[in-house]
């Protein structure tokens, strides 16, 4: 990545990892947009320049870096760019395909079981807030795994950190599949439980959604070879309470 994106780059945002190929891992921070939706978005976003949404890149002296999936702006860890077009359709295609393994850490309110796979189909409803996810036998099949680390009393709740590998890619999966599972993700302002959000708030001084894209793995093919790039991002402070 060219020195000139790199100034650009918010600065509660870091570079984690790139390889020859051009694949570029950032670690994005909570607050921070994936993309501008309008030019006043442009300071909140990865990158503080303008966004081709036809072509889904960042755009900067005529030179483009393209951005290949997104993360929920409350949402930290790790978000993937490409430096060429040909790249990005590659690594796109591989999440289409599902030759990608992604696992997010939260804390949630509640007990869960040791590990297991939710299933539900959801659709998206439009609301005066934004896009809000629900249960929905028409909708598209959402698949979670989930793994059960830690449960912790405090507050006069059980909390449990959990490991969780979405299999599918739909828009706000973890999150809604941790409300449809009685174990809301604790600083979720749309799906959680708000008034344990409040409390929870004030005893911590925690003010974020505690959820975390931990690791990603990805194949994907570059002149009919096969590929592999693999990024961690170590969780932030406040998940260790």
């Amino acid at each position: 990545m060219s020195d000139s994106f790199l100034s650009l780059l918010n600065k509660n945002c870091r570079v984690l990892n790139q390889n020859a190929d051009g694949v570029i891992a950032f670690e994005k921070a909570e607050g921070v947009l994936s993309h501008p939706n309008k030019k006043e978005d442009f300071s909140r976003s990865l990158f503080n320049t303008e966004y081709n949404e036809e072509d889904e890149c960042y755009v900067f002296q005529k030179k483009s870096l393209y951005l290949i999936h997104r993360l929920d702006s409350p949402t930290s860890g790790i978000l993937l760019c490409a430096n060429n077009k040909n790249l990005a359709l590659s690594l796109k295609e591989a999440f289409e395909s599902r030759n990608v393994d992604k696992c997010y850490y939260a804390w949630v309110k509640g007990g869960v079981g040791a590990k297991g796979i939710w299933r539900d189909f959801l659709s998206k409803k439009e609301t005066p807030r934004g896009i809000r996810m629900h249960s929905n036998k028409s909708g598209n099949l959402a698949e979670t795994r989930f793994e059960s680390v830690k449960k912790i009393f405090f507050l006069n709740h059980t909390l449990s950190l959990l490991k969780l590998y979405p299999l599918t890619g739909r828009t706000h999966q973890l999150r809604v599949h941790c409300q449809l599972n009685h174990c809301p993700i604790i600083g979720d302002l749309t799906y959680g439980d708000f008034n344990f959000n409040r409390t929870f708030s004030k005893q911590t001084n925690i003010n974020r959604l505690l959820l975390h894209a931990f690791s990603l793995k990805i194949s994907y093919s570059v002149r009919n070879r096969l590929h592999e790039f693999n990024v961690t991002s170590p969780l932030p402070s406040v998940f260790d309470f």
